[in-house]
């Protein structure tokens, strides 16, 4: 019976871990000490390492969100869009035809009953912030303007675009009572404001994304430029539509044209980088 039991008891004793891959990691290790001893013997040619060099941090150039005052212009002009927009919704169903038509007599079934007022005032002072933002953002990128001045600087521009299109309305319906009868200088000037209100809807995406991402101003900038002529040639067919009436009319229309659309928009440029200069 004691010679059993020594039996198992020896069994049962572990016998000692032999690693299955000692040969692999020996030769592992026999082949890097070779590498490295065989490095060091190399004439001329020292180990060195170095430590990569990294440039200095740099603060993150101004960017127009961070500045309250021309977030809080752009949030508080879409608010007051979107706001107005229940009670003047039935403006975005004629905005199209104040823009193309120039039919003297009016569809009975279609309604110009609501006040419009409220709408167009608030279209028209978003497409003013929007220029105010687009021309901001541009000048401040190209180095004409410092960015960081947005608070003073974007005020100051939409308050230029704003005067802007007061002064064309007023240029407009003077021109109106002068050449035109009742019926068509309404006509013309619900098309000159059914333009500059589109013009805010469509400059809206384009000024949030200079906010966003001022890097794309050069594209972005060409966009808005792009949209804003189309606002106006559109205006300006419409104008041909109406004071053409034959071929003797061609002449005081090419003066109108230089008097009255080009010569102020050369103005209110010069102007508005002036002002940009003095703030």
């Amino acid at each position: 019976m004691p010679d059993s039991l020594s039996v198992v008891l020896k069994d049962s004793v572990p016998q000692p871990y032999v690693a299955r891959h000692i040969d692999h990691f020996s030769h592992m290790a026999d082949s890097d000490t070779v590498a490295a001893a065989g490095a060091d013997s190399l004439p001329g040619l020292p180990v060195v390492m170095t430590v990569p060099s990294t440039p200095a941090p740099r603060a993150l150039p101004p960017s127009p969100l961070e500045n309250n005052v021309v977030t809080g212009m752009m949030v508080a002009a879409v608010f007051f869009a979107v706001a107005s927009y229940r009670v003047g919704y039935k403006y975005f169903d004629n905005i199209f035809h104040n823009i193309f038509s120039t039919r003297r007599r009016e569809n009975l079934f279609e309604d110009h009953t609501f006040n419009e007022t409220q709408i167009l005032a608030a279209l028209i002072m978003l497409t003013c912030v929007c220029q105010g933002v687009i021309a901001h953002v541009h000048m401040g990128l190209s180095g004409m303007v410092p960015i960081g001045d947005g608070a003073v600087i974007v005020p100051a521009l939409a308050g230029v675009s704003l005067l802007f299109y007061l002064l064309q309305l007023a240029l407009y319906a003077v021109l109106g009572w002068v050449f035109l009868d009742e019926i068509d200088r309404k006509i013309w000037l619900d098309g000159f404001k059914s333009s500059q209100a589109l013009l805010g809807v469509t400059l809206a995406p384009v000024a949030v994304a200079m906010l966003v991402a001022p890097v794309h101003d050069s594209l972005l900038t060409g966009i808005a430029i792009t949209l804003f002529f189309l606002a106006r040639i559109l205006f300006i067919i419409k104008g041909m539509r109406i004071f053409l009436a034959d071929f003797s009319s061609l002449i005081p229309f090419i003066l109108y044209l230089c008097a009255a659309e080009i010569a102020p928009l050369a103005a209110v440029g010069r102007f508005a980088m002036v002002l940009c200069d003095f703030l």
